[in-house]
């Protein structure tokens, strides 16, 4: 892969993958505010007669220029079809045009309160925007590709098997297939016209393909890495799925992956690292020193620590933390909870 594609895919992929762990860490860790998005008067009123009108709130239209933008600023629905997710996303925006007009009628856009929450959500954008751009401007093909060599000092190679199958409903069925293989029969051409297994190798002569022991159900994989290279079952073989055949073709060590295969996490695992460097080089240029005004909280804090660390042991004991830390974030309520009653009174049609 060139130098170009990788900055490419890096400019791709770097906004989407740093906001959680720049609100988590830059934001929550190091600043201690809560991310409110801006909302935008979505207002656009037209009159041109190619525009597609998909509601109306009143006399004024609602386009479907203005819905396709709404809809890419949710990003559990900006890759999904339009036509699958139509009605859901118009009754969303009808009702956040409706709200939105209530409250700019209320003139809650100068209410102190909701200025400071914004003041809050700008604050918020400017940290990311500027953790984002020092981690893009880091994230050079030549860093990522020093951080492969690293990590690849790591792998561990994995044994793995090349197998076919030939899956049927009946042990009877089973072992006739094994006499047949004793018989000289081909492997593949008996999967090819008797496997039940059409997913997954039915219509290649069986062929799996090369595979780990965690990649397949433990009585197959005992089975597919028990067996000699070239042999097949001596007898059928029972699984959830039916009565199996099972042949080795081949075994060997797992190659370590490509610098390509491994783009994407390696994008992570720098952000990963880089955000938390990016802040505290920013605090060491600034000299922050913290008062001490609550010695009695390192207790606690300790408490917390050694809890976590347990937890990471026994990911069963993650309730013991929230009991340790004694904090409770409420759930922001659903968008649509809030509309029915002001949707009563205004004339809303939605066009089919």
């Amino acid at each position: 892969m060139t130098e170009q594609k990788v900055a490419t895919k890096k400019k791709a992929s770097v906004g989407s993958k740093i906001v959680l762990l720049v609100v988590v860490l830059a934001i929550i860790a190091a600043v201690g505010l809560y991310f409110y998005p801006v909302q935008q008067p979505l207002v656009s009123p037209f009159k041109d007669k190619d525009v597609v009108v998909v509601a109306t709130i009143g006399d004024e239209p609602v386009s479907m220029d203005e819905l396709e933008a709404f809809k890419a600023t949710v990003p559990q629905l900006k890759d999904l079809p339009m036509e699958t997710v139509y009605k859901q996303l118009v009754e969303a925006y009808v009702n956040k045009k409706l709200i939105l007009a209530q409250a700019q009628k209320m003139g809650l856009q100068d209410d102190a309160q909701v200025k400071r929450v914004l003041k809050d959500a700008e604050d918020q954008l400017l940290i990311r925007a500027y953790i984002e751009k020092k981690i893009a401007d880091e994230m050079t093909p030549e860093a990522l590709q020093t951080l492969y060599t690293l990590e690849m000092q790591h792998f561990e190679p994995q044994e793995e098997v090349r197998a076919r199958h030939i899956l049927v409903a009946t042990e009877k069925e089973a072992r006739d297939l094994i006499v047949k293989l004793r018989a000289g029969a081909d492997f593949a051409t008996l999967a090819n016209k008797y496997t039940l297994d059409r997913n997954q190798g039915g219509t290649n002569g069986g062929d799996l393909g090369y595979f780990t022991k965690e990649m397949m159900i433990p009585e197959f994989a005992k089975e597919a890495f028990s067996l000699p290279k070239g042999q097949f079952s001596k007898k059928p073989l029972k699984t959830a799925f039916g009565w199996h055949v099972v042949k080795v073709e081949d075994k060997r060590k797992s190659a370590p992956p490509t610098f390509e295969q491994m783009l994407e996490p390696l994008q992570a695992r720098f952000i990963e690292v880089a955000a938390p460097r990016i802040i505290a080089k920013e605090r060491a240029a600034a000299n922050v020193q913290i008062k001490d005004l609550y010695p009695e909280q390192k207790a606690q804090e300790a408490v917390v620590e050694e809890t976590a660390e347990e937890v990471a042991e026994d990911p069963m004991g993650e309730d013991v933390i929230e009991e340790a830390t004694d904090e409770t974030v409420a759930e922001p309520a659903e968008e649509g909870e809030l509309l029915d009653e002001d949707a009563v009174a205004v004339d809303v049609e939605v066009t089919p």
